[in-house]
């Protein structure tokens, strides 16, 4: 007879435990994407034509948190593929699969959030050193 203390949860009860928690870690990514393009969109503004400025404005900061939002909820039903794949594969060694599994998907699910803001921050960087380097070429 198994002792129940020793089994495993089940896959949806372990997986459903850490749902708060991977939504909170998406959410801090976010803002700190949102500060990441909110900065990138400032630091660029006196390097840019006038139609080709972005700006922040209580529109696009309502605009990107209803997006921001949506994308969330994406999320979320792509954490079920996680319990998914657990009783698809059926892993022999289901605690290190479950660990590992879930900080890859984080870890994936940070990156496509911050990958625009990064990419953003990149250019920004890009214009900002260009136009200081096309000034000091010019004086």
């Amino acid at each position: 007879m198994s002792d129940p203390a020793n089994e495993e949860p089940s896959a949806w009860r372990w997986w459903n435990r850490r749902r708060v928690r991977y939504a909170l870690v998406l959410m801090l990514a976010g803002a700190i994407g949102f500060v990441l393009l909110a900065c990138a969109t400032w630091a660029t503004q006196p390097y840019l034509p006038i139609d080709e400025q972005g700006e922040v404005t209580a529109f696009t900061v309502v605009l990107q948190a209803i997006a921001f939002g949506f994308l969330l909820a994406v999320a979320q039903v792509f954490y079920t593929a996680g319990p998914l794949a657990e009783v698809v594969f059926k892993p022999r060694s289901l605690g290190a699969y479950r660990t590992w599994m879930w900080r890859l998907g984080t870890l994936f699910s940070i990156g496509l959030i911050l990958a625009l803001p990064v990419l953003s921050a990149a250019w920004a960087i890009f214009v900002v050193a260009s136009a200081s380097a096309s000034a000091s070429a010019s004086a």
